[in-house]
């Protein structure tokens, strides 16, 4: 994953180009679809594909990551 994005890239700012850095956080995440900052400081994202929220705090492969919620297929997140 981290092979596949640039380091660099140029992006559109108020009408002029600027270079950014780019760096993957957090991998592996299958079909993220929210993200969301929890009250205690957690960042939490939610996976449409498995139904499963994860803690994606600390970054990394995702993979392993064991999930904090699961089960929500019904519930819309799936969908």
């Amino acid at each position: 994953m981290k092979e596949a994005l640039k380091e660099v890239q140029e992006v559109k700012v108020g009408g002029r180009t600027r270079r950014v850095y780019v760096k993957p956080f957090a991998w592996n995440l299958h079909a993220p679809t929210h993200m969301e900052w929890a009250p205690d400081g957690r960042l939490l994202v939610v996976e449409r594909t498995t139904g499963k929220v994860k803690d994606i705090t600390k970054g990394g492969d995702m993979e392993v990551a064991r999930p904090f919620a699961w089960g929500l297929e019904g519930l819309g997140f799936s969908e």
